[in-house]
């Protein structure tokens, strides 16, 4: 059975359609993997699920009101077979960020919900803010398996000598 979590391999799914809808590669920051910058060091906040309530964290709007980078905020909204991408900037996010909602007790991020119409994403808490998709992509329970499968043998072959790794693919190719 599909998760009904935004996972490592649904956020990987979203990475490369960015890369390749921008043209980039991003790389993450930090120990968040929410939070990417490309090469330029513009930050691109990665986030996604099933709801319609999203949490940014206090370190990196922070980081964004410290040092602004002209950084790009993104939302998937995850169904059961598909993720549609929605792109906006994050100074509307950073300036507006007292009317978000505050997690006080547990973690200080900064929290919103969001409604789509159309082909666009408005959040809740700042009407004027509104992202635009970019992308649809059709992510089946079956093409999702087949990337974490591919995940797993990567992680099994970085955890490999050059040797080891070398030994693997000829095999492989003798099959």
């Amino acid at each position: 059975m599909q998760s009904r979590k935004f996972d490592k391999i649904d956020r990987k799914r979203v990475i490369r359609a960015l890369e390749d809808h921008y043209k980039i590669k991003l790389s993450e920051v930090g120990r968040r993997l929410k939070w990417l910058q490309d090469e330029e060091k513009r930050n691109y906040w990665v986030i996604g699920g099933y709801g319609e309530w999203h949490g940014i964290p206090e370190e990196m709007m922070n980081a964004e009101i410290d040092s602004p980078t002209e950084g790009i905020l993104v939302i998937a909204a995850r169904r059961k077979a598909s993720m549609d991408i929605f792109v906006g900037g994050v100074d509307a996010l950073v300036k507006g960020r007292e009317k978000l909602y505050r997690a006080r007790k547990t973690t200080r991020d900064y929290q919103f919900t969001y409604t789509i119409r159309g082909s666009h994403l408005f959040i809740n808490q700042l009407p004027t803010v509104s992202l635009e998709k970019i992308e649809e992509l059709p992510y089946e329970a079956k093409e999702k398996e087949n990337d974490k499968k591919t995940e797993d043998i990567k992680k099994l072959l970085e955890g490999m000598s050059k040797e080891e790794r070398a030994k693997v693919i000829k095999s492989l190719k003798n099959k």
